[in-house]
This record gives C-alpha cells, sequence and structure tokens, in this order.
C-alpha cells in the first residue's frame, strides 16, 4: 500500500524529530544546573525552563491557543530543573485540553513569572470556563482525573503539587468561569539572596 507507507514515512519523521527534541531537552536540562547539591536542586534560571517546556508541550496546544509568555529578567529559583519543567509541561498540556475548540482568536494560555516577598512566582493561566466547584476540592487526590478512559492523564495534577513541594514550594490554584491559574510558589535561589544586603536585614 502507497498510502500506508506514506503514513508510515510520516510516523516515522515524526518519530525521529520527536526523539531529536527529546535528546536536545535532555542536553538543555545539562546545561541548566551549576553544580546540583541535595537531591538535584540547583540555582535555576526560570525563563530557561520555561522556555524548554513550552518547547515540549508547544504542538498539543499550537493550533489550539495563543501563548502569552511574560517573564520578569534574570529571576533564579532553587530547584530540580528535571522535575520543574515536567511540572510546567503538565500544566501546559492541562491548560490547553481546559480549552474547547481550535480557535486561536479565543483561546489563550499565559504563562509568566515574576517575583514577589521573596518568591519566585511561576503561573500558568487558560481562559476555559474554569474548574467546576464540585471538582476543585479533588483536583490533587493521586489518581484522580476527569478524563475520559484512555486519555492520557500527564503526571496529574497530585504528582505535579508533591514535586514542586518537594523542591519547598507551593502550588496552588485559583479558577472561576474565566479560567483557571495554577500556580507555584518557589524559593528565589539562596546565593542570589546572600548577594543582596538588604536582605541581610
Amino acid at each position: 500500500g502507497g498510502v500506508q507507507g506514506e503514513g508510515l514515512k510520516a510516523w516515522r519523521e515524526s518519530a525521529c524529530e520527536g526523539s531529536e527534541r527529546v535528546g536536545r531537552i535532555v542536553g538543555d536540562w545539562k546545561t541548566f544546573a551549576r553544580e546540583p547539591g541535595d537531591e538535584g536542586m540547583a540555582p535555576l534560571d526560570v525563563e530557561k525552563v520555561s522556555d524548554l517546556s513550552v518547547s515540549i508541550a508547544f504542538s498539543a496546544f499550537k493550533h489550539k491557543a495563543r501563548l502569552v509568555r511574560e517573564h520578569e529578567p534574570r529571576l533564579v529559583v532553587l530547584g530540580d530543573p528535571t522535575r520543574l519543567s515536567q511540572v510546567l509541561v503538565n500544566l501546559l498540556l492541562n491548560a490547553a485540553q481546559a480549552l474547547s475548540g481550535d480557535d486561536l482568536e479565543k483561546n489563550e494560555i499565559r504563562l509568566s513569572s515574576y517575583e514577589e516577598d521573596g518568591e519566585v512566582l511561576i503561573e500558568v493561566a487558560d481562559n476555559g470556563s474554569g474548574i467546576p466547584a464540585h471538582i476543585l476540592p479533588r483536583i490533587f487526590e493521586p489518581f484522580y482525573t476527569t478524563k475520559p478512559v484512555g486519555v492520557g492523564t500527564g503526571l496529574g495534577l497530585s504528582i505535579c503539587k508533591n514535586l514542586v513541594e518537594r523542591m519547598g514550594g507551593v502550588m496552588e490554584v485559583e479558577t472561576s468561569s474565566e479560567g483557571t491559574v495554577f500556580r507555584l510558589r518557589l524559593h528565589v535561589a539562596e546565593d542570589e539572596v546572600l548577594s543582596d544586603p538588604t536582605a541581610e536585614a
């Protein structure tokens, strides 16, 4: 079958492209960390981790939603680069699934990071219809999913939350009929804090 052969060729090409991208990602992950200390924790450039996460998740939402990025420059957190990018990839995929239809005019995913009160906040927001009130208390339960059987559940929010907490951070959610925001609160990398004389006070 010529058609089948074509399909296989296309699949092979995309699989090769996929493995190349994963190869690049793994290479990128190695460049993030300076000297990893305890449990792979190291100072991380937030914008670089965000860019990496977007490059992994992008194919899942590029035809579905616009991505808006807002990063305060030179934010450095203490974290594990692999864990943090896994969490952000999952949040981006979840945001894409929360949006209905393929309407690039209407659908928006926003990825932002900023510093507030000595913490770095990273937010992944969508302008979907929000998480229903009866589901909200359960979203961080292990194995809880609203997706139909057979639809990939990614890491699941309970694992994401756990990964963030193991980095000493906090994961929060805010939702309304206008959309949902998942927010990570992480520690500013210690050596960056120490170089700031006002932090001694």
